[in-house]
C-alpha cells in the first residue's frame, strides 16, 4: 500500500507523496492539467478536487519560494 500525504491541508489529503513533489515542481501555468491527468489515475479515481489543489499547491509553491529567497539572504 502506498504512503498516502496526510496534512493540515485538506486539498493534499490523499495525495501521495510523488505527486505532491512533482506537482511542486510543476509551473503554475501547467498544473491545472497535470493534476486532470493525475486525477484519471486508478490510484484517484476522480476524487480529487483539481482547482482547490492547484490553489493549495500554488499556495505551497509560494511559501517555499519565499523561504528559499529568506535563506538566500543570511
Amino acid at each position: 500500500m502506498a504512503t498516502q500525504i496526510d496534512h493540515r491541508i485538506p486539498a493534499l489529503a490523499g495525495l501521495l507523496p510523488e505527486d505532491l513533489t512533482q506537482l511542486l515542481s510543476t509551473e503554475p501555468h501547467a498544473l491545472l492539467g497535470k493534476i486532470l491527468r493525475m486525477n484519471r489515475a486508478p490510484h484517484y479515481h476522480n476524487r480529487l478536487n483539481a482547482i482547490v489543489l492547484a490553489a493549495a499547491v500554488i499556495e505551497l509553491q509560494t511559501v517555499r519560494s519565499v523561504g528559499d529567497q529568506q535563506a538566500r539572504r543570511r
